[in-house]
């Protein structure tokens, strides 16, 4: 690669990295953290926060969040998640339910990526403390985890739909429970975690990442995100990445 080329790709790298928030958002009883190592320069992982004060809402209590997974990494999955970023953020603002955002986007992105071999999967959550409601929509994502630390258990946020980029007219369904209670966590990530292998060729796995949740469950999650980072490293025996890599933890405190 030429000098020129790498100039550009370093640019490249520089502009991907502004776009994922730099800031956790500051929701009345909740600590949120995230965070998105690539396996390359340029990757195909991202998450984003909106913050509803800045809406029509006017609420500091009320959390909406997505982490997708563009197919492979590199500069193809750069160019996918920058195209459904940018179509996510301009829905997201606008009236309606996340179902029907998620299925205004694939609408868009079916055109763009329709018999490319490219899709991108997501999960989409809606979090509002004031109306004790969680809801959320997946599109062809992993579960997310929810830890309850104080019965020590684990459940899944679980959910049909099919990855964005494959299906116009594909209509997605919204799930939904109560609000996270005090001492619960919620963890959505994307396979590069677990999926990541050892030298000898073991997967870090989601027994491991559980048992991760568990022994951080009282930190702060910025030091719970930065645990799994860096246990993940341990395992991997110090190699790079072999997939993007994106978690994003969410903690009810009280208020």
């Amino acid at each position: 690669m030429s000098t020129a080329q790498n100039h550009c790709l370093d640019l490249a790298t520089i502009l991907q990295g502004k776009m994922l928030p730099a800031f956790a958002p500051d929701i009345l009883g909740l600590d949120v953290f995230g965070d998105c190592h690539y396996a390359t320069k340029l990757g195909g992982d991202f998450f984003d926060y909106f913050d509803f004060r800045e809406a029509c809402c006017r609420s500091d209590t009320r959390l909406r969040l997505v982490v997708g997974d563009a197919a492979g990494h590199g500069v193809n999955a750069a160019l996918v998640m920058t195209t459904v970023r940018a179509y996510i953020r301009g829905r997201a603002m606008q009236p309606g339910d996340i179902h029907e955002v998620v299925n205004d986007v694939n609408k868009l992105l079916t055109k763009d990526l329709m018999y490319s071999g490219d899709f991108v999967s997501m999960f989409f959550l809606d979090l509002s403390m004031s109306d004790n409601t969680l809801s959320w929509v997946i599109a062809g994502h992993d579960p997310a985890l929810l830890f309850d630390s104080n019965a020590d258990t684990f459940e899944q946020l679980s959910g049909e739909g099919i990855p964005l980029g494959v299906e116009p007219e594909y209509m997605y369904s919204i799930n939904s429970r109560d609000a996270l209670l005090p001492g619960q966590i919620l963890v959505i990530g994307t396979d590069g975690i677990w999926e990541t292998t050892n030298n000898q060729g073991q997967q870090f796995g989601k027994d491991r990442l559980r048992q991760i949740i568990r022994n951080h469950s009282g930190d702060s999650m910025k030091e719970l995100v930065g645990a799994v980072y860096a246990d993940l490293k341990s395992f991997s025996g110090q190699q790079p990445l072999q997939d993007d890599a994106t978690i994003v933890a969410i903690k009810a405190v009280e208020a």
